[in-house]
């Protein structure tokens, strides 16, 4: 329902382990509720691996860039 929300409709699998928008970017992600038979099919679970990826980059990104400008700030 999220995805929906700020994506418009759409396919789960073609969501999934992709980078959507600049500020903020989102990264859809499955519902975790072990009821889902969603990551059941292993390409399923491949996208997950996708997005996880994806989003600790762009942690290990932001957090470079956020003390950089706090350096930055400091001279």
């Amino acid at each position: 329902m999220a995805i929906n929300r700020f994506l418009g409709s759409g396919p789960l699998g073609d969501r999934v382990g992709k980078r959507f928008g600049e500020r903020p970017v989102i990264v859809p992600l499955p519902h975790p509720s072990g009821t889902s038979r969603w990551l059941n099919d292993p390409a399923n679970r491949e996208r997950l691996a996708a997005a996880l990826e994806l989003i600790a980059d762009l942690r290990l990104r932001h957090s470079r860039h956020s003390r950089r400008k706090s350096q930055h700030c400091r001279a």
